[in-house]
């Protein structure tokens, strides 16, 4: 009876290690945003004139290779199939303020038919998923929505606040949660303050102060509106602004030779490819991550979601090497 009960008592000791270690199961993961997420919608509705491809991706994608939700997909999760619906120059909602691919207008091919593209507003797309999907089986707990947006609302829209945009997000992401969404993550705007297309100008400083207000707001509505009033729900708000700033304060330590940008969109009618190794660099052109800087995004969003999901189980998120060492001391006991 007691070798029975030791049995026992090892395997629970074994299933709660896996479950304490953060891995992520989902089976479908579904992105909204702009072009810091768009695996190539925008290429394709401008008729393949935005973005320039080549430098950036044959697909369209806005980065030399994969982009941040594509490796998340590909090589973080397992069996685990995107659908993104995000567009280049996309705003929150076209209602509000819209968008259209208009920037770099120095690269004079296509111009024309690019800046009269309209991309679909993150309320759009999600409207666009809910008619696909709305006869289909969606397993909920096995699917993960993203919202990636707000920093076309303020180029298209000078005068827009942040509280403007936010209360926009929440209403998309409202609109997923009476769909039956209940994972969901809300990235928050990066440092664009340091980007290269933002650097070293007269509106820098107050770039930067948009966005540390842009991101407050979004914090704070959040846990004012969901973390308290929906049991249900599992919503999380991915701190792309601390971790991105991290890698720009200590680049040398994560491989990266300088802070500039490996392709000029702007100087020129053509695109000016200024580096030899763009995987030395964190950005590809004035306003967009390289497919290495992507990387160490999607792990970082990988590990931060991993260790919520074990936190709110109140199980601490400690590595697998640990927990095995702590197995093996306590069979060790048993079986004596």
């Amino acid at each position: 009876m007691k070798l029975l009960f030791n049995i026992a008592l090892i395997f629970s000791l074994i299933y709660c290690i896996i479950a304490s270690n953060g891995i992520l199961y989902y089976t479908t993961v579904v992105t909204f945003g702009d072009s810091t997420s768009d695996t190539g919608n925008a290429y394709r509705i401008s008729n393949h004139t935005w973005p320039p491809v080549p430098p950036f991706n044959s697909n369209g994608g806005f980065a030399d290779n994969l982009l941040w939700n594509q490796i998340l997909t590909q090589q973080l999760l397992h069996n685990t199939t995107l659908q993104d619906y995000s567009y280049g120059s996309a705003t929150t909602d076209n209602e509000l303020v819209q968008g259209t691919m208009d920037r770099s207008p120095n690269l004079i091919v296509d111009y024309l038919i690019r800046n009269s593209t309209i991309p679909p507003s993150v309320r759009q797309q999600i409207f666009q998923y809910i008619s696909k999907t709305i006869n289909e089986t969606i397993d909920f707990d096995q699917t993960l929505y993203v919202i990636w947006v707000g920093s076309n609302n303020y180029y298209f829209n000078e005068s827009l606040t942040p509280l403007q945009t936010v209360e926009s997000i929440i209403k998309c992401l409202n609109l997923l949660i009476f769909f039956g969404a209940r994972n969901l993550v809300i990235i928050n705007e990066p440092p664009f303050d340091r980007y290269p297309g933002f650097r070293n100008k007269n509106t820098t400083n107050t770039t930067k102060y948009l966005y540390i207000q842009h991101n407050e707001i979004l914090s704070q509505r959040i846990n004012e509106i969901y973390l308290s009033n929906y049991s249900r729900l599992r919503i999380r708000l991915f701190d792309s602004y601390t971790f991105i700033s991290k890698i720009l304060d200590n680049y040398i330590n994560y491989g990266f030779e300088n802070l500039d940008n490996c392709w000029d969109t702007q100087s020129d009618s053509l695109v000016i490819i200024r580096c030899q190794n763009i995987t030395k660099k964190i950005f590809t052109d004035e306003y967009h991550l390289t497919s290495v800087m992507q990387t160490l995004l999607a792990n970082e969003f990988y590990f931060k979601l991993a260790g919520s999901n074990s936190t709110s189980k109140g199980i601490s998120f400690i590595s697998m090497n640990f927990h095995l060492f702590i197995v093996v001391i306590c069979i060790m006991f048993l079986l004596k």
